[in-house]
């Protein structure tokens, strides 16, 4: 059987059509499950984050390797569990000092703190701030 150029290229609209629409359910659960239940804040996860509609809980902590830092982020990693919705996240101020100064937060504020966080550039309109104690 041989096929003319339009004839191919007719078969092949149609299969990548189809191969669109089929994939388009699994794109969303690919993903929300791209990134771990509970993420570190640095250059590279914030690209990941940007664009997502899932709203960002942010835990600022002093130095994410401290021990009461290492209990809090197992606390998120369970709470991620149970909230798929939500994107669980931490920094270190000792770790990412810039990063939490937009935010508000420096050295001489009381931490932890929890920011729930749009993930959008005006960010500071909507922010909730929690004091945590562990």
């Amino acid at each position: 059987m041989i096929l003319t150029k339009l004839q191919r290229w007719f078969l092949f609209s149609q299969l990548t059509t189809n191969a669109i629409s089929f994939m388009a359910p699994f794109k969303e659960f690919v993903k929300q499950n791209f990134l771990p239940l509970s993420v570190p804040i640095n250059h590279d996860t914030l690209k990941l984050l940007k664009g997502g509609k899932r709203k960002i809980v942010l835990t600022l902590v002093e130095d994410k390797a401290d021990e009461k830092s290492e209990k809090l982020i197992t606390l998120l990693k369970a709470a991620a569990s149970a909230n798929r919705d939500i994107v669980f996240s931490y920094v270190g101020i000792k770790q990412w000092g810039g990063f939490a100064d937009t935010f508000g937060v420096n050295k001489k504020s009381k931490l932890p703190k929890m920011i729930v966080w749009d993930g959008d550039e005006e960010y500071l309109t909507e922010l909730v701030i929690v004091k945590l104690k562990i």
